[in-house]
């Protein structure tokens, strides 16, 4: 006690300086880990931030791919759809005369219908409404009384071509022969015209050779010349040389 009473003044104020240091210790190690705390929070919400912003461009750009691959997907789809197609001039005795993108394989009477139907003078009577259409032909429907028939004169049936457009499309004799009967009766067969079953009666020619004919024609269009026969399958120089007294392309 006498120690105390000798001394209480400076235990006081050891005291007080003692109790003083911890209260500001206590203080800097709060507002330490205070700002420690901030700025893991800051750095967690920033992570965050760079997380979501990452996420949206890769979904935008994922998206723009996607649209990217559609667009070019359709623009694909809608080249190839026109290339499928046949290209057909219907003219004549049609309520719609015009030019038309027809599908493949395509018939006479489809093409008919596209063209809004016959009209109430159209005259069907030479027309084979059941023959594919081919790319790059014209149908012509006539009028009643400028059909062509089998039976008139050669003038007459080679006129009938103006009338009926592509003679593929016409029925009767006078559509490859010019109406003369083929070549029993001496007249040449053209062979942009012929029928298969018409082709068949030329010298060394079959039913093979003659659907090769037909097919490379349809492939390729009319031919230019009649030497150009060689380019289908089954026809040499000897067959070549046989028929080329038989055959023209006019």
């Amino acid at each position: 006690m006498e120690f105390y009473k000798k001394h209480h003044k400076t235990i006081k104020l050891v005291a007080g300086i003692f109790l003083l240091t911890v209260t500001v210790l206590y203080y800097v190690l709060s507002q330490t880990a205070g700002k420690e705390i901030d700025k893991e929070n800051s750095r967690l919400a920033g992570e965050k931030t760079i997380s979501i912003e990452s996420e949206a461009n890769i979904n935008a750009s994922e998206h723009s791919i996607n649209a990217e691959g559609t667009e070019t997907e359709n623009q694909s789809g809608a080249g190839q759809n026109e290339a499928a197609r046949i290209a057909v001039d219907i003219d004549g005795a049609v309520k719609k005369p015009a030019v038309y993108l027809l599908p493949p394989n395509t018939r006479v009477y489809q093409g008919i219908d596209a063209a809004g139907g016959l009209s109430a003078q159209a005259d069907t009577r030479d027309i084979n409404l059941a023959a594919p259409l081919i790319d790059g032909s014209k149908l012509y429907i006539p009028t009643q009384g400028h059909t062509s028939a089998g039976s008139q004169s050669s003038k007459a049936s080679a006129d009938s071509k103006s009338i009926s457009g592509d003679a593929r499309y016409r029925v009767g004799p006078s559509a490859a022969t010019g109406g003369c009967g083929g070549s029993k009766s001496g007249a040449k067969i053209n062979i942009n015209l012929a029928t298969a079953a018409e082709l068949e009666a030329l010298n060394g020619v079959g039913p093979v050779t003659a659907g090769a004919i037909v097919r490379f024609r349809e492939e390729n269009g009319n031919f230019g010349s009649v030497e150009e026969l060689l380019n289908v399958d089954g026809i040499g120089e000897k067959t070549l040389a046989k028929l080329k007294g038989e055959v023209t392309i006019e």
